[in-house]
């Protein structure tokens, strides 16, 4: 199976984010506000949600149940659960069902804030991409269900991407480290340095989208353009000092690694 980019992702976001607020060209109008929450005695707006539903329940049965004894068949309803036809189906379309649960109400794949929406409702449904629904054949299937909505968002705006990379490249680094590690590098460009509001919106998509796809094993390097260093140093150092600040805070201090004469900072996320 073909590796997925994982900088697919943190640039499929950001270019959605961005387009919503407006830092860069958009081809379409903003995604639509979903409508409110049905009420509990509603039934489910879609085959999915009910799944994710019943998977999120499962799990959670399977987590307390007592653990079978070697001699004795397995009776975890999370098992049982996966092993019904009927949610195998689910399981097997549930990478397109994203989609289709999820356009509707945002306004189609290509309408600016839509991927930020299916990142933000998998983690309201209380799974992640990357740890829940992301392992084996079936992480695999979703995930790749994914990655086609996120480079389908990137191939419909080329305007877009090339106004993002004036705010912050990002891109997967060749691997020179540990078997398995992948590194996805964020080139802070001037325009997002100096512009707060922006910088924020940054910070807010990489950890929305981290931890969407759990990337425990993942390593991050940020770092900042060198023409902007020179010009614009004092605004460079403070900026890395909020994004150091904000690493620490969410991932930890013993993953976070600044280094001052380069004007970068690695997260290393493959020790946890």
């Amino acid at each position: 199976m073909v590796q997925v980019p994982e900088s697919l992702f943190y640039k499929g976001a950001l270019l959605d984010s961005f387009e919503q607020k407006g830092y860069v060209y958009s081809k379409s109008p903003p995604a639509t506000a979903p409508s409110p929450p049905a009420p509990v005695s509603s039934p489910p707006p879609s085959t999915f949600l009910n799944f994710l539903e019943k998977s999120k329940n499962s799990i959670i049965d399977n987590l307390s149940a007592p653990a079978s004894s070697p001699s004795e068949p397995s009776s975890s309803p999370f098992l049982n659960f996966l092993d019904n036809a009927d949610h195998k189906k689910i399981i097997a379309t549930s990478a397109f069902a994203i989609g289709a649960w999820l356009m509707p109400l945002n306004g189609g794949a290509t309408a600016a804030g839509s991927l930020v929406a299916i990142l933000q409702s998998i983690g309201a449904a209380g799974l992640t991409a990357g740890a829940t629904i992301g392992t084996g054949a079936v992480g695999a299937t979703i995930m790749a269900g994914l990655a086609k909505l996120f480079a389908e968002r990137l191939n419909f705006n080329h305007e877009g991407q090339a106004q993002l990379d004036e705010f912050v490249k990002v891109y997967d680094e060749d691997k020179n480290s540990e078997k398995g590690s992948i590194r996805v590098v964020f080139e802070l460009r001037d325009k997002l340095l100096t512009n707060d509001e922006a910088f924020d919106n940054f910070l807010e998509i990489f950890t929305l989208t981290y931890c969407t796809l759990d990337n425990r094993k993942q390593q991050f390097k940020f770092f900042v353009d060198e023409t902007c260093v020179i010009d614009k140093m004092d605004i460079a150092e403070k900026k890395l000092e909020i994004l150091n600040d904000h690493l620490v805070k969410n991932y930890g201090a013993e993953r976070v690694d600044k280094q001052v004469q380069s004007y970068s900072i690695m997260l290393n996320c493959n020790n946890s």
